[in-house]
């Protein structure tokens, strides 16, 4: 759980931690693969390639743990059905943090309104992308939705609008009435990855998959239909508004696929079909 009395991240703190956590995590990668190339349990290399693994790897929890801790927790979203605010952690300094790594990512675990069936998103990254040292898959240029989710009875999705440093990004948060277990969700925003609720109540780590039938840009009908709603971008209290001829999340100009940065380099990660799915059988 999250510790809202910690003291608020800056940038400056929060640049000294993702250096900490980068050499912490290199520095593990490396004792790795000291431990693997070591002769055997007697080797003397081994026995300090372990004992400097486990330094590194405890040096990473306690810096992931005060980065987690003091990430910023804006207000991202309100439930239509009750009512309630969406505060969510998040690394709004830059995609450049640990909380981007699409395939480690450094978050904190948080208790939100159990009416929250899944949380997506958008970044606009135009001109030159960001340098990253790992893969960071922050969605399309533009806000957009899921159908497969919003033709589900009782949903709705929210979309606000937020900055990481300068770029503009759009979170969409996904509303339900019930819990709908068993029915496949979407990766969490950012990540590769999500929480699948069984019928029986157990939990799994999923994925999905990024094909064309999962992202409509559209937003218009679904705001007709009363299934999307949105937040203005200056409003504060987070104020849920219906009317389309105000939104101004519609006809955004910018890429729609989603991306993949890494290094600098920015390229569509959007499948042409089902077929394009590598099976992966240690799972996400």
């Amino acid at each position: 759980m999250m510790d809202t009395h910690a003291a608020p991240l800056t940038e400056t703190d929060r640049n000294a931690l993702i250096r900490e956590i980068a050499e912490a995590r290199c520095e593990i990668d490396t004792a790795g693969w000291e431990i693997d190339r070591s002769e055997g349990p007697s080797d003397g290399d081994r026995d300090a390639a372990i004992e400097r693994y486990e330094r590194a790897l405890d040096r990473l929890r306690e810096v992931e743990q005060t980065y987690e801790t003091r990430l910023p927790r804006p207000a991202i979203s309100r439930c239509p059905f009750t009512g309630k605010l969406v505060e969510y952690p998040i690394d709004t300094f830059g995609l450049d943090g640990p909380w981007w790594d699409a395939e480690q990512p450094a978050r904190p675990i948080v208790e939100l309104p159990p009416s929250v069936f899944a949380i997506t998103g958008a970044v606009a990254i135009l001109g030159k992308p960001p340098e990253t040292s790992f893969s960071v898959k922050p969605g399309p240029c533009v806000p957009w939705v899921c159908p497969r989710i919003l033709s589900l009875p009782g949903t709705r999705a929210v979309v606000s609008k937020l900055k990481i440093g300068r770029t503009r990004a759009y979170p969409v948060v996904y509303f339900s009435l019930g819990p709908h277990r068993g029915h496949p969700r979407i990766n969490t925003w950012g990540t590769d990855r999500y929480i699948h609720t069984h019928e029986d109540g157990s939990a799994s780590i999923e994925k999905t998959w990024n094909l064309p039938g999962e992202y409509d840009y559209d937003l218009a009908p679904w705001i007709r239909k009363g299934k999307v709603l949105w937040i203005d971008p200056e409003d504060t209290e987070c104020k849920l508004r219906s009317l389309l001829r105000e939104c101004p999340y519609l006809d955004l100009e910018g890429y729609r696929y989603p991306v993949l940065l890494r290094g600098g380099d920015l390229k569509s990660c959007l499948l042409e079909s089902a077929d394009d799915v590598e099976y992966d059988p240690k799972g996400p």
